[in-house]
């Protein structure tokens, strides 16, 4: 009987140590988000898709945004994170990510979901940014300039 409740133990912590571990095993399905639009400086809409993230981050659920550049841009994607006031460039995307041209879904490796802080003392790429419940925004840098001196990203 007792060898019963140690197998039974042990396979319950196992299931649960699996579970929680899934993402970082087998990566992430994005789901596209149709609730957001990109603009130039001058209320022109970007070509772009937006897709979300949660994830659990110090014992709270972070939504992570992720915003696809449909343009031929070494820049393509850019990771937002809203409640931590976050803005950064995801790491190795072209093999991280991975996008379904006619289907509203991404695929995201394992790892693809690390990215650079970029409006942070240290990297200060994006110095001039503000966000609020329905909008963020931020300076343009590199090949984003073509959009423009600032890039709006308004929630719809």
């Amino acid at each position: 009987m007792k060898k019963k409740i140690f197998i039974l133990v042990i396979f319950v912590f196992f299931i649960g140590f699996f579970l929680k571990n899934i993402p970082n095993i087998f990566g992430y399905i994005l789901v596209e988000s149709h609730d957001y639009i990109a603009l130039t400086e001058d209320k022109k809409r970007i070509n772009s898709r937006f897709f979300l993230k949660k994830k659990k981050s110090n014992n709270e659920n972070t939504l992570e945004l992720i915003v696809c550049f449909n343009e031929n841009l070494d820049y393509k994607y850019i990771t937002i994170v809203p409640k931590e006031k976050l803005i950064g460039l995801s790491n190795q995307t072209h093999r991280n990510i991975v996008l379904f041209s006619n289907l509203h879904f991404a695929y995201l490796r394992p790892n693809g979901g690390r990215f650079t802080v970029l409006n942070d003392n240290i990297n200060g790429v994006i110095y001039n940014f503000k966000f609020s419940k329905n909008m963020i925004k931020f300076n343009t840098f590199g090949e984003l300039k073509k959009f423009g001196s600032s890039i709006t990203i308004e929630k719809i």
